[in-house]
């Protein structure tokens, strides 16, 4: 009776690392997935220099009031497109007249992107070690558990 609770428990155990290690494998597929669908939105946008033009006041969840850039940025035929950054701060970590490089889609020119690691690939690199670690972790045991019951 105790031997079959223990295996059960070790099977439990052995089931969670299994787990771990697949949530690993299919969150590295979509983070490489992720990473190659921005490689090619930059290798296929077209790049321009945006300015700040309007600072939006934005109040926090703390009812601190942050500021969030508004940018302006313009096609080769001159048509004039609106971005507006996601993240807001405080202090302002932008000026009214300050210049950044952005890439947008020639075909919709609404859809751009400033060009910062963390603007054009976003929380890939924390999923990225997530996935690694999970990966490790997972495989990681059931290789131990396989490679030193091979031993016994």
């Amino acid at each position: 009776m105790k031997y079959e609770k223990g295996k059960a428990m070790k099977d439990n155990v052995m089931l969670g690392f299994v787990l771990s290690g697949i949530t690993g494998l299919l969150l590295l597929v979509y983070t490489v997935n992720k990473v190659q669908e921005q490689v090619d939105f930059l290798k296929s946008g077209q790049s321009t220099v945006a300015k700040v033009f309007k600072l939006e006041t934005v109040e926090g969840d703390d009812g601190v009031v942050q500021y969030k850039p508004i940018f302006v940025y313009r096609t080769p035929s001159g048509e004039p497109f609106i971005y507006t950054d996601y993240f807001a701060s405080r202090p302002a970590s932008w000026q009214i007249g300050d210049a950044a490089h952005i890439v947008y889609n020639p075909l919709e020119p609404q859809q751009a992107k400033i060009l910062t690691v963390f603007e054009v690939f976003g929380s890939s690199a924390p999923l990225l070690v997530l996935a690694v670690a999970l990966m490790v972790v997972g495989g990681g045991y059931v290789w131990a558990e396989r490679f030193l019951t091979s031993l016994l």
